[in-house]
């Protein structure tokens, strides 16, 4: 029987291996559990292994505890992605991670 409540689905995949990666085979799997237990379920996927995400750098620091409203447009530009991955995890009702894990 599925559950007719739609759940929000984050699914982050960090290894860097790609297709050979055990993590992603994994989340692969869990989420075709949950298109069988969800009746349509919005699953969206935030790729971190193979992407350079940015690190936190002093333009950031600054920018991140300036009051909203005094933020000049650098500022917001140096908080963009991470402003974006906070609104996907905020957004989501399950975050399904898929990490190496190093021997």
């Amino acid at each position: 029987m599925k559950i007719t409540e739609m759940k929000k689905v984050l699914v982050i995949n960090a290894s860097a291996r790609g297709l050979k990666s055990h993590s992603r085979k994994l989340t692969e799997v869990f989420v075709n559990h949950l298109k069988s237990v969800y009746n349509s379920p919005v699953i969206s996927f935030r790729e971190l292994g193979n992407t350079n995400v940015p690190h936190i750098n002093e333009k950031w620091i600054n920018a991140a505890f300036k009051p909203e409203t005094k933020r000049s447009v650098e500022d917001q530009e140096a908080l963009k992605v991470s402003n974006a991955y906070i609104s996907e995890l905020r957004e989501a009702d399950i975050i399904v991670l898929g990490s190496v894990l190093a021997p």
